[in-house]
């Protein structure tokens, strides 16, 4: 398959070689899917508005700007099994929980490692909530690390927790916030998680 290239000077055009390749610099690339833009190129130029006196912003770099992909999860009036596929890396998974809910994750293959994923309670979790690995089978494991909002200590709690491959997130607030990043795929797949607690409940990780 011969090389796609794009200039301002000779626009679409092939040469030797493989891949897509666009060098402009009198505008922005867009990529849309359908008609809905997905991405687009952000040149140094193109700033946010100021107003006021003596401003100062300026672009340090260009960049690739895009928006993230946000998944609504709800339970509806029964408990919910979700399984999120390598395709949803990236995205936001906006909470609801109003039943029971357990949100599996990809399987993760050597080629899949760096896969991610954020949660966020939108709504308290007064029921059980569980992200689960694939396998559940004891082999895998969460690496969690967790910040709490503790009102009875003068600094909020940070604890680790890294053996089970079943992360709870019972009763956590609203707005609290879980990442997490695999680094390791196959037979013992490893999820570096980071857990935001805006109450005193905590995360909790088991087999």
């Amino acid at each position: 398959m011969p090389k796609v290239e794009y200039t301002d000077a000779k626009g679409l055009f092939q040469s030797t070689g493989n891949g897509f390749n666009i060098d402009t610099t009198s505008g922005e690339t867009i990529v849309k899917q359908g008609s809905v833009e997905v991405a687009r190129t952000r040149l140094a130029t193109n700033l946010p508005g100021a107003a006021g006196t003596s401003t100062t912003i300026t672009s340090l770099s260009t960049g690739l700007a895009y928006k993230k992909r946000v998944i609504a999860v709800g339970s509806g009036n029964n408990d919910n099994v979700y399984t999120l596929t390598a395709a949803d890396s990236g995205a936001v998974i906006a909470i609801t929980p109003t039943n029971n809910l357990v949100i599996n994750l990809p399987l993760v293959g050597t080629n899949d490692i760096g896969m991610h994923f954020e949660f966020v309670m939108i709504a308290k979790a007064n029921k059980s909530i569980e992200i689960r690995t694939s396998g559940t089978d004891d082999n895998d494991n969460f690496l969690m690390f967790q910040l709490i909002s503790n009102s009875t200590q003068s600094n909020n709690c940070v604890n680790f927790d890294g053996a089970g491959d079943v992360l709870s997130l019972d009763n956590l607030g609203l707005g609290s916030q879980v990442h997490m990043t695999c680094v390791a795929g196959g037979a013992a797949e490893k999820w570096v998680t980071r857990v935001f607690s805006s109450d005193t409940v905590a995360a909790t990780v088991a087999t």
